[in-house]
C-alpha cells in the first residue's frame, strides 16, 4: 500500500526528507559537520565603542577569547549528533520542528535573549557588483602597520573566489598590530575581526575556508564609520533567516560531510534552554562581579542568557559517548510536553540566573518578537512563524492551522551557486528589504494565556497530521535466523547495545500509543495490532540477547573429536560423567537438598538463571567455555553453574559502554522543490 503523506507535509519535499528516509524507508542517517572557528579572538579595547553602537558587543563578548587558557568558552562545542537529531524534525513547509510535544522553533525572542543581537534597523540585503573584491581588499590591507619582523602579509589564495579566507584574515588581528599602529590600521583590524565574526559565528556557510564576499561591505561600513554614526542593521533577523535556510537545506541531506549553515551556536544554545538532553550541568549560583569586571558597566555590556551557558563553569552529568546520534533520536521521539522548558526567559528565571540583569539589547526590540514579516539575509528570504509556537510565549495556541506561504516557493529557492556571478539580486528581493520597516506593525495580537486543556485539544488536531517519529521500527515481525556464532560468547558492549536499542523501541512504541489515547485520538484495531507487533518484535530481541543460545540446534564439527581414555571413578561412573556437566548436576542436587529446594525438572531454567548467565547445556552443540564457577549464590538461593548464557556481558570487565551508532551510510539525496503537489 502506498504511503500516505501527512496533511501538514509536502509530498514532493517529504520523499527526500531525513525523517521519511529513516522512519519509513529505514535508512541509516549520518550527522553533520558544523563549521565553527576553533580559534577565538580577543576584543581590542579600541573596537568596543563601534561594536557597541552596531549592537554586536554582547555576541562578541560571548565568543571572546580570554587570556586565561582555561577559559570555559573553549570547551563549549557544538554537538553534531544532537543537532543532526534536531535537523531530522525540521519542516521547511512550516519553518518549525515537528516534535511529539507540538511544533517548536527558534524565534526572534530567542535570538534577543541568547545572542543579544539587535532586531531594529535595516534588513541585511544582498550587495551587487562585488566582482573586484579581491584587488580592493588587498590594496586596503597592504598599508596595515603590523609588528616588526612579521614581514609583508601573505597574498589572498588565488583559488578561493567566494571571499577572503580565515587564514588571510588572521594576519591582521589586533595582537599582531604595531604597538604604535595608526587609526587606519586599527580600523582594518576591526574589519578583519568583523569578517571573522560574520563568517565563522553568525553566518556560517558550506564554503568552509572563506567568508562570503558580500559581507565585506558591512564590515567595512562599521569599521570606517565615525563615532556616533555607525549604521544600524537588523543582525538578529538576519542570523535567524540564515539559520532557517541552513536547516531547510540540511533536512534533505544525508551526507556526513554536509555542513549546517547559519548559526549552529544559536541552535545549540536554544536546545540547552529548552530541553534536558545533551546539555551540561551548569553552576546554578548567580553571576556576580566577574561578569561586570569582564564586560564593563554599560547596559549593553551585561551578559545574555547565552553568555551564562558559555562563561559559567559546567560539567556533563553522564559519560559522553562518541556518536550518540541514535540516543538523541530516541529522546526526541519520546519527548512529552512536560519535558520542555516552554518559557526559559520568564522574569522569575532571569532573576534566579542573572540577578544583576541582562544586556539591554535582550529586551530592547521585543516589539519585533511576534512579527509576521519575512526575514532577510542576503538573498535568503524566510518566514517568521510565531503563530505556530504560541506556547513558547506563554500564550494560547491557535488551531487548526494551514501551511501559509508568506514567501513564494520560488523565492525561498534563491541560490547564488545556481545563478550567474553577475546576477543582479537586489531588485529581486527589494520588496522584502523594504517590508522589514513594517515589522513592528504586522504582529500577532494575542493576549489569552496558555491553558493545558486548550493545548491538549491542539495536540489532538496536530499529531495525526504530521510525522513526529524518526526511529524506524519494522511493521512486520522479522523471523530470527540463528547463526553459528550465537553459540559463542560475544563482547558485552555488543550485547548491551543490541538490548538497549530494542528496549528503546519498546519505550517509544508504548509512549506513542499512550499519548494517542490520552489525547482522545481514535486508534483503529489495525493500528493497535501494528503497535503490538512492533513491541513483540523488540521484546523478542531482548529475550534472544538474554537467553543467548536459542534456536541453535547443531553446529557441524570440523573434525571427528578424539577423546582420551577415561579413568574409572568410585561409584561406577566415568570421569566424563563427573566432568563439568556432571559437577553442575551434582552441585544442583546438593544445593537443592541443603536449601530444601526441589531439584529443577529436566530442561527447566529459572528466570534468574538467564540473568546470571546460566542455562542448561544444549544437545549437539559446541558448548562455549564456562565463565562462571560451579555455583553462584544470589541471596539465599544457590544457582548451579552451567554454560554461559549472555556471554561476557554477565561477567565482563567494568568498562564504560561505547558504540558507533551510525552503521553504514547512504549516498546523499538530491533536493526537491517546495512547489510540488501534496
Amino acid at each position: 500500500m502506498e504511503y500516505q503523506t501527512p496533511e501538514l507535509l509536502n509530498r514532493g519535499l517529504d520523499r527526500s526528507h531525513r525523517s521519511y528516509l529513516s522512519a519509513v524507508e529505514g535508512a541509516e542517517l549520518s550527522t553533520f559537520c558544523p563549521r565553527l572557528s576553533r580559534q577565538l579572538l580577543q576584543i581590542d579595547p579600541r573596537f568596543v565603542e563601534r561594536l557597541r553602537e552596531a549592537g554586536l558587543i554582547p555576541l562578541c563578548r560571548l565568543v571572546e577569547d580570554l587570556a586565561n587558557e582555561k577559559d570555559p568558552s573553549r570547551r563549549w562545542v557544538v554537538d553534531q549528533s544532537l543537532l543532526a537529531a534536531l535537523v531530522d524534525r525540521w519542516r521547511p513547509e512550516t519553518c518549525t520542528f515537528h516534535l511529539p510535544c507540538g511544533e517548536m522553533t527558534p524565534t526572534l525572542q530567542d535570538v534577543s535573549y541568547l545572542l543579544g543581537l539587535p532586531l531594529a534597523g535595516s534588513a541585511v540585503g544582498p550587495i551587487d557588483g562585488a566582482q573586484g573584491w579581491a584587488a580592493d581588499i588587498t590594496a586596503r590591507f597592504s598599508h596595515v602597520q603590523r609588528q616588526l619582523g612579521l614581514g609583508a602579509p601573505k597574498a589572498l589564495p588565488h583559488y578561493i573566489t567566494s571571499g577572503p579566507s580565515k587564514m588571510w584574515l588572521l594576519q591582521f588581528t589586533s595582537d599582531l598590530l604595531h604597538p604604535n599602529a595608526d587609526d587606519y590600521s586599527v580600523r582594518r583590524s576591526l574589519e578583519a575581526y568583523l569578517l571573522w565574526l560574520f563568517g565563522w559565528v553568525m553566518f556560517t556557510a558550506t564554503e568552509g575556508r572563506a567568508v562570503d564576499k558580500g559581507l565585506i561591505y558591512y564590515a567595512r561600513a562599521i569599521a570606517d564609520a565615525e563615532d556616533g554614526s555607525v549604521p544600524q542593521w537588523s543582525w538578529g533577523s538576519a542570523v535567524l533567516a540564515a539559520t532557517y535556510r541552513g536547516l531547510c537545506d540540511a533536512c534533505t541531506k544525508n551526507n556526513p560531510t554536509m555542513i549546517i549553515a547559519g548559526c549552529p551556536l544559536l541552535l545549540q544554545l536554544w536546545v540547552a534552554e529548552r530541553f534536558s538532553m545533551g546539555r551540561p550541568v551548569m553552576d546554578q549560583s548567580p553571576y556576580e562581579g566577574g561578569f561586570r569586571a569582564l564586560h564593563g558597566h554599560s547596559a549593553e555590556d551585561r551578559p545574555t542568557m547565552g553568555t551564562l551557558w558559555c562563561r559559567l563553569e559546567r560539567r556533563y552529568e553522564h559519560v559522553q559517548v562518541r556518536k550518540g546520534y541514535k540516543h538523541f533520536v530516541m529522546e526526541f521521539d519520546r519527548l512529552q510536553p512536560d519535558d520542555v522548558v516552554w518559557e526559559p526567559y520568564s522574569a522569575r528565571a532571569i532573576m534566579a540566573r542573572a540577578p544583576l540583569g541582562l544586556s539591554f539589547l535582550c529586551t530592547r526590540d521585543k516589539v519585533y518578537w511576534m512579527t509576521l514579516v519575512p526575514m532577510v539575509f542576503d538573498i535568503v528570504i524566510e518566514p517568521h512563524c510565531p503563530q505556530r509556537v504560541m506556547r513558547q510565549f506563554g500564550l494560547r495556541q491557535h488551531f487548526p492551522m494551514v501551511v501559509e506561504r508568506t514567501v513564494p516557493p520560488g523565492v525561498r529557492l534563491f541560490n547564488r551557486s545556481e545563478q550567474a556571478a553577475n546576477t543582479q539580486w537586489t531588485p529581486r528581493v527589494q520588496k522584502y528589504i523594504d517590508n522589514w520597516v513594517l515589522a513592528t506593525e504586522e504582529v500577532i495580537d494575542e493576549v489569552r494565556a496558555h491553558t493545558e486543556a486548550t493545548y491538549l485539544r491542539y495536540l489532538r488536531w496536530y499529531l495525526p497530521r504530521t510525522r513526529t517519529r524518526v526511529m524506524f521500527t519494522p511493521v512486520d515481525q522479522q523471523p530470527h535466523v540463528a547463526a553459528v556464532t550465537e553459540a559463542y560468547p560475544r563482547h558485552r558492549d555488543q550485547d548491551y547495545f543490541v538490548m538497549l536499542e530494542a528496549a528503546r523501541r519498546v519505550i517509544v512504541d508504548a509512549e506513542a500509543s499512550i499519548r494517542l489515547l490520552d489525547a482522545g485520538i481514535v486508534v483503529t484495531g489495525e493500528e493497535h495490532k501494528m503497535a503490538f507487533s512492533r513491541i513483540r518484535s523488540s521484546t523478542n530481541t531482548i529475550v534472544r540477547v538474554l537467553t543467548y543460545r536459542a534456536n541453535v540446534n547443531s553446529v557441524p564439527p570440523l573434525a571427528v573429536p578424539q577423546h582420551r581414555p577415561q579413568a574409572p571413578v568410585p561409584g561406577g561412573q566415568t570421569s566424563s560423567s563427573t566432568g563439568l556437566s556432571g559437577l553442575y548436576q551434582q552441585g544442583s542436587t546438593q544445593a537443592a537438598t541443603s536449601q530444601h529446594i526441589a531439584p529443577l525438572p529436566k530442561g527447566f531454567v529459572r528466570p534468574s538463571d538467564v540473568f546470571a548467565g546460566v542455562g542448561p547445556p544444549m544437545q549437539g552443540t559446541c558448548a562455549p567455555r564456562p565463565h562462571v564457577p560451579l555455583g553462584v549464590s544470589i541471596g539465599n538461593e544457590f544457582i548451579p553453574g552451567g554454560s554461559t548464557g549472555v556471554g561476557s556481558s554477565a561477567q565482563g570487565s567494568q568498562t564504560t559502554p561505547t558504540s558507533d551508532c551510525h552503521g553504514k551510510r547512504r549516498k546523499p539525496w538530491k533536493d526537491r522543490g517546495f512547489g510540488q503537489g501534496q
